[in-house]
């Protein structure tokens, strides 16, 4: 039997964790690809497919993943539109 004081640090870290698993869920986030070789399937991006998993075992909530040419404005654009919708944006 714990004692009442590791009871309540007990239940305090509960809470906690709940806490930030809750914040977390509501975290967007969007995972931004660029390269010409990915867009005409040159190579297969094995990255984005990777970093996702892990932001989803963190509980943060990927929104978008997209793939942009090398192009600075296509990749400009793709940051400024995730930077709206988005808490977290992976290049």
């Amino acid at each position: 039997m714990l004692p009442t004081y590791e009871k309540k640090l007990e239940v305090g870290k509960m809470k906690l964790n709940a806490h930030l698993n809750y914040i977390c869920s509501m975290t967007k986030a969007q995972v931004i690809t660029i390269g010409d070789e990915i867009l005409i399937g040159q190579i297969v991006d094995t990255n984005s497919a990777y970093i996702s998993q892990k932001l989803n075992e963190a509980s943060i909530q990927v929104i978008k993943k997209i793939s942009v040419a090398d192009r600075e404005s296509e990749i400009i654009n793709a940051v400024e539109v995730a930077m709206k919708e988005s808490d977290i944006i992976l290049l």
